[in-house]
């Protein structure tokens, strides 16, 4: 009885750790991406947020497009700028 309680438990726990694992990993943005069409910015600067406005602008026509940013800050750090 205690040995089953003790082997649910182990399993339980790494069914919490790899749940909180992926979900970190898609918070800090590192997911595989499965869209087509999209557009590759590699890097982040002052400009980044002008080039986006100008994707979104030119493909307003198919709801302002997708875009796709490579760049060495975390996801939080560009997100807030």
């Amino acid at each position: 009885m205690i040995v089953g309680i003790l082997y649910f438990s182990v399993v339980l726990a790494l069914v919490v750790e790899a749940v909180q694992f992926k979900m970190k990993s898609l918070r800090e943005g590192k997911s595989e991406v499965v869209e087509k069409g999209h557009v590759v910015m590699l890097g982040w600067s002052e400009k980044s947020l002008l080039f986006i406005k100008e994707i979104v602008l030119a493909n307003e026509s198919e709801g302002g497009g997708r875009w796709l940013c490579f760049a060495r800050m975390a996801r939080k750090k560009w997100n807030a700028s």
